[in-house]
């Protein structure tokens, strides 16, 4: 009776340490995935990174380019905006010389209208 009791405990001691080992094993399985894919996310990061490094200079160049085109860009709708503005003035100019001649020409007319 008592060797029964005894295999009794220690069967259930060792099914409790079973189970505590199984456990233990799914976590520590658990872990390793975690671990795996912690790695994973890692390296995609250092992929980025390595990709964002190299690609720097080219970004710098192309803000730099940028940078460039707007000075470029700013300086023709300056220009534009001058030649606008001279066009404006001309078609004043030759605007008030065309009132002039029809005046001139009106008064023309009319002192060749008196002298006859």
């Amino acid at each position: 009776l008592r060797l029964n009791a005894s295999t009794s405990s220690n069967d259930e001691k060792f099914n409790l340490v079973a189970e505590e080992l199984r456990r233990r094993s799914v976590a520590l399985h658990e872990t390793e995935m975690k671990v795996q894919e912690i790695g994973a996310q890692l390296a995609e990061s250092e992929d980025l990174l390595a990709a964002s490094v190299a690609a720097s200079p080219q970004l710098q160049e192309s803000s730099d380019e940028v940078d460039s085109l707007k000075a470029s860009l700013l300086k023709e709708t300056e220009a534009s905006a001058d030649l606008l503005n001279q066009l404006w003035e001309l078609k004043d100019i030759i605007s008030n010389k065309e009132q002039k001649e029809r005046r001139t020409q009106a008064e023309f007319d009319r002192m060749i209208a008196e002298s006859k």
